[in-house]
C-alpha cells in the first residue's frame, strides 16, 4: 500500500517537473532561435556503472531533458547585426565562465564595436571577439565578416554532439563538450530565426499533464483512505 502511494507521489512530481518545462517553452516562443525543451523520466541514473538494479518500489525518478532540434522558421529584419543560421549549428560566444553556444543570432554592436549578444558576450570569430569599426560590413552567406570590402574575420560556428544534451546556461546559451567547426554554414544577414515552439501544442501538452497530475492525485487519495480504513477498521475486527 506505502509503494502505491509512492507511485502516486512520483508521479504527480512528474507531470510538475514535465509543467515546469512546457510553462518555460511558452515563455520563450517568441525568443529567436529556441529550440523547445521535452522532459521525459528514467527509474536510475543513466551514468551509473554497474547493471541496472531489481525493479523496486518506490521508484526513485530522475529527470531526463531532451532539446528539439527542429529549425525554426526565418523572418527578416533588415537589421545588419541580426543573423541567422539556416540548417544545424551554433554561434559561438564569449561568456565570463568560457565559450558557449547560441542559435539566437539577435547581435548588435557595443561601445567597443564588439559584435555582442543580448547579455553582451561578445560574438567569436575565427580570430576572437568580432570587431567592426565601420558602417559598410557585411557577413557573407559562408560566414566570413567583410569590412570595407575585406575579410577581417570568420564566425566561429559549430556543430554539438548528437550524443550529448546541450546544458542549458540561460539566456539563450547552451554548453557542451566536444564542439566541433560546422561542415556546412550558411548565415543570412538581416534575419532571425524564430522559436520552434508551438504554442497550441504546448497548450495542449499541458492540459493532457494536468489531467495527468490530477488522476494521481486521486489514486494518493484512494490509497490513502484504503489504508487509513485498514488501519483503523480491520485492526478492530
Amino acid at each position: 500500500m506505502l509503494n502505491g502511494l509512492y507511485a502516486s507521489a512520483g508521479g504527480m512530481l512528474a507531470q510538475e517537473i514535465r509543467q515546469e518545462s512546457v510553462t518555460q517553452n511558452i515563455a520563450n516562443a517568441s525568443t529567436p532561435g529556441f529550440h523547445r525543451q521535452l522532459m521525459t523520466f528514467g527509474a536510475y541514473p543513466p551514468a551509473a556503472t554497474a547493471p541496472a538494479p531489481a525493479m523496486q518500489m518506490p521508484l526513485t525518478l530522475y529527470p531526463v531533458a531532451m532539446t528539439d532540434p527542429t529549425v525554426g522558421a526565418l523572418h527578416e529584419t533588415g537589421n545588419k547585426t541580426d543573423l541567422a543560421l539556416q540548417g544545424p549549428g551554433y554561434f559561438s560566444v564569449q561568456t565570463a565562465t568560457g565559450e558557449a553556444y547560441t542559435r539566437n543570432g539577435s547581435f548588435s554592436l557595443d561601445a567597443q564595436q564588439r559584435l555582442v549578444t543580448g547579455d553582451g558576450n561578445p560574438v567569436l570569430g575565427q580570430n576572437g571577439p568580432i570587431v567592426i569599426n565601420s558602417p559598410n560590413w557585411e557577413v557573407t552567406p559562408n560566414g566570413g565578416v567583410k569590412v570595407n570590402g575585406t575579410t577581417v574575420d570568420t564566425l566561429k560556428i559549430v556543430t554539438l554532439p548528437a550524443n550529448i544534451e546541450p546544458a542549458q546556461l540561460g539566456g539563450s546559451l547552451v554548453s557542451a563538450p566536444g564542439a566541433q567547426p560546422a561542415a556546412t554554414i550558411k548565415v543570412q544577414q538581416g534575419a532571425l530565426e524564430g522559436s520552434n515552439v508551438n504554442i497550441v501544442s504546448e497548450m495542449v501538452r499541458m492540459l493532457y499533464l494536468t489531467r495527468q497530475f490530477e488522476s494521481n492525485q486521486r489514486a494518493m487519495t484512494a490509497q490513502d483512505s484504503t489504508l487509513d480504513r485498514t488501519v483503523n477498521d480491520v485492526g478492530r475486527v
